[in-house]
């Protein structure tokens, strides 16, 4: 038989990057490894802009993602 146990916490999902904590206006700076290679950049544009339309439909918000110099920047616009 196995022993049932209550009140014991389901570990959370661990982000990779830090969506659920940003207020509207704020923002995280992700730097390029590599800036003179394009295809990290791309890679890195369609991997943070995926996860930031992901976690916005799950919590209900709305973010943005632009390449900027050295890297990605995303916000919390809504």
């Amino acid at each position: 038989m196995y022993e049932i146990e209550h009140g014991v916490a389901m570990p959370g999902r661990r982000h990779k990057y830090p969506f659920p904590e940003l207020e509207v206006g704020d923002s995280f700076f992700v730097p390029f490894k590599d800036p003179s290679s394009r295809d990290e950049t791309v890679r890195l544009a369609v991997t943070i802009g995926s996860s930031a339309c992901h976690c916005g439909k799950k919590l209900g918000r709305k973010f943005a993602t632009r390449t900027v110099e050295g890297g990605l920047r995303a916000w919390r616009i809504s």
